[in-house]
């Protein structure tokens, strides 16, 4: 399994890790650019304060350009990995040293892991780039605030980026699988980077029009978990690593199934 692991791992294109990633950074920054110029528009010298500075942070990771190009993105770059194996055939060389069980168990995971660090990765040089612009920007604290309350302010702040990440992290995988299954399905490289996006919006639709009550449909959820969610971030977390799961499971048996024919 390990040696499996380590050759899926390796075969990940690094152009399309740093594509999505790139993407990802590029629609957070343009998500929260109208407020970032409000900041820099400011008279006299702008001076930020550390609390705004994370809410433009965390902003910037739940914005409009980052739902639409998320799940797109998180298919970058692993989701094809079984259709090209089976094109060019390295399947038959691979499956007599690794065994079946752990050839597809690394498909399923090195899918996910792709998906979500991709996202991962983008985020962070998103969060890296705010940080840069504003730091300078952010005023001293004021006399009056204790260092407990600075350090229990920078806690709290931790946490919050820490969740969103593993919301963003979960999010990626989920997509990845779902690419990679419809590319199973249809062995079409085209349907597997549109379906994470179809079927993205169509839950969209249906929780935002049709099924009002039923807020955990809702993607949008999955990366802003609203006041809804039984224990917050947790219980939106838990969720969609239930769907991880089995999304992956259902990779699994089509591989499996598509590999007879093979």
């Amino acid at each position: 399994m390990r040696n499996a692991l380590e050759s899926d791992l390796g075969r990940i294109s690094v152009w399309t890790v740093v594509a999505a990633a790139t993407g990802f950074a590029g629609a957070a920054l343009s998500g929260i650019l109208d407020d970032l110029i409000l900041v820099f528009q400011r008279q006299p010298v702008p001076i930020v304060m550390p609390e705004e500075m994370m809410q433009v942070l965390l902003s910037g990771l739940t914005s409009e350009p980052v739902l639409l190009t998320l799940p797109v993105l998180a298919a970058l770059p692993f989701t094809t990995a079984f259709l090209d194996d089976c094109a060019s055939r390295y399947v038959h060389s691979f499956l007599p040293r690794s065994g079946l069980g752990n050839y597809i168990a690394s498909k399923a995971v090195v899918t996910a892991i792709s998906g979500g660090g991709a996202l991962v990765l983008g985020a962070l040089t998103a969060l890296s780039m705010i940080m840069i612009l504003l730091l300078p920007l952010t005023s001293a604290p004021a006399a009056e605030e204790s260092a407990d309350e600075l350090r229990i302010a920078g806690q709290t702040a931790l946490v919050d980026i820490m969740a969103s990440m593993l919301l963003l992290f979960l999010s990626g995988a989920l997509w990845s699988l779902v690419g990679a299954n419809l590319a199973v399905l249809t062995t079409s490289r085209y349907a597997a980077y549109a379906a994470p996006f179809v079927f993205f919006y169509l839950l969209v639709i249906l929780a935002e029009r049709y099924f009002y009550g039923a807020f955990m449909l809702n993607p949008k959820e999955w990366i802003s978990p609203s006041d809804n969610w039984p224990g917050d971030v947790g219980g939106a977390a838990l969720f969609i690593g239930e769907l991880v799961c089995i999304f992956a499971v259902l990779y699994a048996l089509l591989m499996k199934r598509r590999l007879r024919h093979v």
